[in-house]
């Protein structure tokens, strides 16, 4: 380990402080290209900007709370709101008339599924690798089993007392 102050401890630290500039020089630039994207949407279609960015809010909670290293639930979140939203939005796309959102914004109904996708996301990050765990340890203990009920079929074979 390096001592206080060598050479190998300022490079460790300059290091550290470099891949933290990458960082947020990272999530400036993000951010930057959101920003452009949204104030141009919202002056092109109003009512789409507003479902994408007011239905997209629960990603971006995840998004500034999530700083483990594979941003796990950033993504579940993430891809369960685009879940959400798609259904709404594919009509106005295809018909190519934003006007049509209005009705869908107005419904209460509409933010609720969404949401309630959204938080789905989270349901998965937090309770599937639970879920995941417990059906492991059932084919785990289901296999020794087995191979208890194998090892003393062979142990009666045998002859051998176990």
């Amino acid at each position: 380990m390096a001592k206080r102050g060598t050479p190998q401890e300022r490079v460790a630290v300059k290091q550290e402080l470099a891949r933290r500039q990458r960082r947020r020089n990272r999530l400036v630039m993000i951010c930057t290209v959101l920003t452009a994207a949204g104030v141009g949407l919202a002056l092109t279609a109003l009512p789409l900007f507003i479902l994408i960015y007011g239905g997209m809010l629960p990603t971006l909670v995840a998004f500034l709370a999530d700083e483990q290293t594979g941003r796990y639930l950033f993504r579940a979140v993430g891809f369960m709101n685009l879940t959400g939203i798609i259904p709404y939005i594919e009509p106005t796309l295809r018909a190519g008339n934003h006007a049509m959102l209005s009705g869908a914004m107005a419904q209460t109904t509409t933010w609720v599924i969404i949401y309630v996708i959204a938080g789905s996301g989270f349901f998965f990050y937090f309770v599937m690798p639970w879920f995941a765990g417990l059906i492991l340890e059932w084919m785990i203990r289901a296999r020794m089993a087995r191979h208890a009920a194998e090892r003393a079929t062979l142990g009666q074979e045998w002859e051998f007392d176990a």
